[in-house]
């Protein structure tokens, strides 16, 4: 009896260890089967580090099939997220090759689903505070890459949510790089400048034109591209002052076009773009007088008019002073010649500063 007992014991054991064994092997084997998914040379393109290889190997894999291509891209972009915190710089460069590899319409057409996880893949890579502080020209790109992509996705939600993201990241990279934060600022609010998104993203879309239109307000963007600060002011007005999206949230919508209006006045910017502050001045015009918003908002027509008329006003201030300078300047020309005796006071008659 007793040696039964053993025997019996002896074997439990053996068949337990046994299946610890087949169960640990099965995780090891699983393991591998992911860790080879990857074809071979795109993994060695990856691991090179060299982008232009890594899309090379997704346009030779795919063969010109729309669906492997966003399935390679998928992965490249799941690789690029997994090195992130490793190497930052290369995971974005990465992620930049993957958006593209889904840009074309024929990809977004057959894979729409793999289309939105990459582009949800690059968003979390670009607004990752590493990526930010080590690469943020690179950020600036992938963004940027990521927004034109959403645009033909025909998903107003997907668009709003990705040009936000774009635009948060902006002011991130604005003090280490004003002129990539500028142009990825001018993408992600023409994104949203397209009626399907206005009206089926409005919050959304105000948001990413309250977020651009801080960036502008800012010296250095405007010193940094003046021109590009104008265009971003223009499309602020308009997102802001589109009924659906002014009616979200009046008083924000307000705070955009003012705060575009006075960019596109600042001296570097007009001398850029001249025309931008009259342009501002006829859209706030007519918002001023839209039955739409001043049905959103009874303040609507007198915050306008008064958002004009304070204008103005800075604008005269600022050239009175040199007319009085030239008005004394005649006086005092005026005096010199009837009183030619008198030697004159060259300090004095020196231009104003």
């Amino acid at each position: 009896m007793r040696l039964h007992y053993l025997l019996k014991n002896r074997l439990l054991i053996a068949l337990t260890t046994g299946a610890l064994i087949l169960s640990a092997g099965s995780a090891l084997a699983q393991t591998a089967g992911n860790s080879t998914q990857l074809p071979p040379s795109l993994n060695a393109a990856i691991q090179s580090g060299n982008a232009n290889a890594v899309s090379k190997a997704i346009a030779s894999l795919s063969g010109g099939n729309a669906t492997q291509a966003a399935a390679l891209a998928t992965q490249v972009a799941q690789a690029a997220e997994h090195m992130l915190a490793t190497n930052p710089q290369q995971a974005v460069a990465l992620a930049t090759v993957a958006v593209q590899a889904v840009t074309a319409s024929s990809v977004q057409g057959a894979a729409p689903t793999a289309t939105s996880t990459v582009l949800t893949t690059a968003v979390r890579i670009f607004i990752n505070p590493a990526a930010e502080r080590v690469a943020p020209e690179g950020v600036a790109q992938l963004a940027t890459a990521t927004v034109q992509a959403s645009t033909t996705t025909s998903n107003p939600t997907l668009i709003a949510t990705i040009a936000n993201q774009a635009v948060s990241a902006a002011t991130t990279i604005l003090a280490a790089s004003p002129a990539a934060a500028v142009q990825l600022a001018s993408t992600a609010v023409s994104a949203v400048n397209q009626q399907a998104v206005l009206a089926g993203a409005p919050q959304s879309s105000l948001q990413v034109v309250t977020t651009a239109a801080r960036i502008i307000a800012t010296p250095a963007a405007q010193a940094a591209a003046p021109q590009a600060v104008a265009a971003i002011a223009v499309v602020g007005v308009q997102v802001a002052s589109n009924p659906a999206v002014y009616a979200t949230n009046p008083a924000a919508a307000i705070s955009v076009i003012s705060q575009s209006y006075s960019a596109a006045n600042a001296p570097v910017v007009a001398t850029a773009s001249p025309t931008t502050t009259t342009n501002i001045a006829q859209m706030i015009n007519q918002a001023a007088s839209s039955s739409a918003l001043n049905s959103a908002n009874a303040d609507n027509a007198s915050a306008l008019n008064a958002l004009l008329q304070s204008s103005q006003s800075n604008s005269q201030n600022l050239t009175n002073p040199v007319q009085s300078g030239n008005q004394s300047n005649q006086n005092q020309n005026t005096n010199q010649n009837t009183t030619p005796p008198v030697e004159p006071d060259r300090t004095k008659s020196a231009s104003p500063s």
